[in-house]
């Protein structure tokens, strides 16, 4: 794992596995969801593209569902 200077940590460092539980326990919701549940129920603070690195790093992915006409 990366070490990061303590003024870079990454803002989702220590709370992985609140993300992860939450992914797993809403397996369909949306970045944007999960963005706003962050804020919402932990006070994080982080933008959708950083929130989006944290995933990646952490080998989580969420992909688009497109609608069938």
């Amino acid at each position: 794992m990366r070490r990061w200077p303590s003024a870079l940590q990454p803002i989702l460092a220590g709370r992985e596995e609140v993300v992860r539980g939450r992914l797993e326990a809403v397996k369909d919701t949306t970045l944007e969801e999960l963005w706003s549940w962050l804020l919402q129920e932990h006070g994080i603070r982080i933008s959708i593209g950083a929130l989006w690195n944290s995933l990646e790093r952490m080998g989580l992915r969420f992909k688009k569902k497109r609608t069938r006409h």
